[in-house]
């Protein structure tokens, strides 16, 4: 297959991109005598995973990959290859964890190549499996790498193999997943922040649940990288599940604001473990609940995840910086 110069030039900045951002990432989370070579392997690990998840938004290379019926394997080949640098090649390995997730990874791409319509069960199925891999932390069993890359090999990870498996194998209908951002898109993201912002800070206040706005304690360089990492890890993964699948697909179902509003207090009631008390889980889902509510119209508004991924980003960095 002959890349395109277009192409050429997009994947080598997504690339130096994700290096940059991996090397970052890399040399904060690494304990003082860490060995170079193992951090040397951990950035390119995961540089792969970083490049594989932002590729099906700003490149059509993903979609080429897909039409052929032995290149479509690529992606979950290349997925196993940085969990193998992670893990083996950092000198620990488990034969049977390396199985589970190859297919974790391989078989979505095997199931959906012949599903067309809108969306299924089967759909519905394998997002939540996905998700709750994430969610409930299921893959900590499964990672023998370095403990402090568990969460974000499996965040990108998630999010590299859904968009690749909904948005370009499947082609779900009225889907997106598009990370250069458009006019359009950076309005409804900002116009969905206002009512969050009004409607959840006041009760957070009140139920103490959130301080009053302060001051950050942090610098501009780690506020910038603390975005980047929200947007990657939280923000993408949990607005693929919600928004451009189960919203989406309820949409098959239900009218699109019925399908809208299930969504939303689906969302909602998925963070009841994010909390220690009764109580607070209750404030936690209420507030999830009306944040999921905006999310949900931003990508009503403009189906492409990036809208509602960017609100999610800017409410979650909001909170960590001047509300918590």
């Amino acid at each position: 297959m002959v890349l395109q110069l277009r192409e050429k030039i997009i994947l080598t900045i997504t690339t130096i991109f994700s290096i940059f951002i991996s090397l970052v990432y890399v040399l904060v989370e690494t304990p003082k005598g860490y060995p170079l070579v193992s951090k040397l392997l951990d950035i390119i690990g995961l540089t792969i995973v970083m490049v594989l998840t932002l590729l099906p938004g700003i490149s059509q290379l993903p979609r080429r990959l897909a039409e052929n019926k032995k290149r479509v394997y690529y992606y979950p080949g290349l997925l196993v290859l940085s969990y193998l640098i992670l893990t083996i090649l950092n000198f620990s390995f488990d034969p049977y964890a390396l199985i589970t997730v190859a297919l974790v990874f391989t078989l979505p791409v095997l199931f959906f190549q012949e599903v067309k319509g809108g969306v299924s069960w089967i759909d519905f199925f394998t997002i939540l499996v996905l998700w709750f891999i994430l969610d409930f932390r299921w893959y900590n069993s499964l990672w023998t790498g370095f403990e402090g890359y568990s969460y974000t090999w499996w965040a990108l990870a998630t999010i590299a193999t859904a968009s690749y498996v909904f948005v370009v194998i499947r082609r779900l209908p009225r889907a997106d997943y598009k990370l250069i951002p458009k006019p359009r898109e950076i309005l409804y993201s900002l116009i969905s922040l206002i009512p969050i912002v009004a409607a959840t800070v006041p009760i957070g206040i009140a139920t103490e649940f959130l301080t009053l706005p302060h001051a950050p304690k942090a610098n501009v360089m780690e506020m910038i990288l603390v975005f980047i990492g929200i947007f990657l890890t939280v923000a993408l993964p949990e607005e693929m599940v919600f928004r451009v699948v189960i919203q989406n697909g309820l949409e098959d179902y239900f009218k699109p604001n019925h399908a809208w509003i299930i969504a939303s207090i689906f969302f909602g009631l998925v963070h009841w473990n994010n909390a220690a008390t009764v109580f607070s889980k209750v404030v936690y889902c209420t507030l999830a609940t009306v944040a999921g509510f905006f999310y949900g119209y931003a990508y009503k508004e403009t189906r492409n995840i990036l809208a509602p991924a960017l609100t999610h980003t800017l409410v979650d960095w909001i909170w960590r910086f001047f509300l918590a």
